[in-house]
């Protein structure tokens, strides 16, 4: 298994576009950590939009977080001081949580071939980091200030905390960005994954095709021929339709 600051079994895969390699041992993200490798540069297609989706979104949590940091410090003259704490571990908590989503979700989406553990472990933190963005965006809990702060700041007439309210609004939109990014990113690691295999359909419109299939042709049955395959990437099974015997 591949973890962070660890050098993968492929050194170098080909990439999602086909023009070029990627080099997994050349870390240089973050800045200064060299924990993992993204380039961005190396992308297209496809693919370059799902991580730079997901890029952006562990930009804006970092700028979110660090406004929040400096929203707290000015609200500790009207609210619990202990916040200031809390926004700090908050830095380190979730930083590191949406760094370790954007590797998962850049090794899932570039690697040949790809490892579905991988896109599961994108889509579980993913999906976990969304619940927690929606959340922070609305309510006002502990050093988080989403719009129902902005009720209790207005009660305030300082100055300070008309600026305050302008760092709320700010950190609000960015949660909530941050929650619409992280959904499309759980959306399209599907699209991204299917696309090396030619243009293909979201699950929900292959489910609904298949049953108005079946609905039309109800004098049909469905039948299993194969079993699941590994052979690629995306594994696959046979079915075929069969007509269904007249009852005596």
């Amino acid at each position: 298994m591949n973890v962070i600051g660890q050098a993968p079994d492929t050194v170098t895969t080909s990439n999602p576009a086909g023009s070029s390699t990627i080099d997994w041992n050349d870390f240089n993200f973050p800045p200064g950590l060299r924990l993992m490798h993204f380039r961005l540069s190396e992308l297209q297609g496809p693919v370059k939009r799902f991580v730079l989706c997901i890029y952006l979104s562990f930009l804006i949590v970092f700028a979110v977080l660090i406004i929040n940091f400096l929203s707290v410090i000015i609200q500790t003259k009207y609210f619990k001081g202990i916040n200031v704490f809390y926004s700090i571990l908050n830095i380190f908590v979730f930083i590191p949580a949406c760094g370790f989503t954007l590797y998962k979700g850049y090794n899932g989406a570039c690697r040949r071939p790809r490892e579905n553990m991988t896109i599961l472990w994108y889509r579980i933190c993913q999906a976990v980091l969304c619940v927690c963005w929606i959340c922070f965006s609305i309510w006002c809990a502990g050093p988080f200030d989403g719009w129902v702060q902005i009720k209790h700041l207005k009660r305030e007439k300082a100055g300070a905390a008309n600026f305050c309210i302008f760092l709320t609004v700010l950190e609000a939109l960015g949660y909530t960005a941050s929650f619409f990014l992280g959904v499309i990113g759980i959306i399209n690691i599907s699209v991204v994954a299917e696309e090396e295999f030619g243009t293909q359909f979201p699950m929900p419109v292959k489910v609904c095709c298949l049953y108005l299939i079946l609905r039309k042709y109800s004098h049909l049955s469905l039948i299993h021929i194969s079993e699941p395959t590994r052979l690629l990437s995306i594994s696959y099974a046979v079915f075929c339709l069969k007509k269904k015997k007249k009852k005596k």
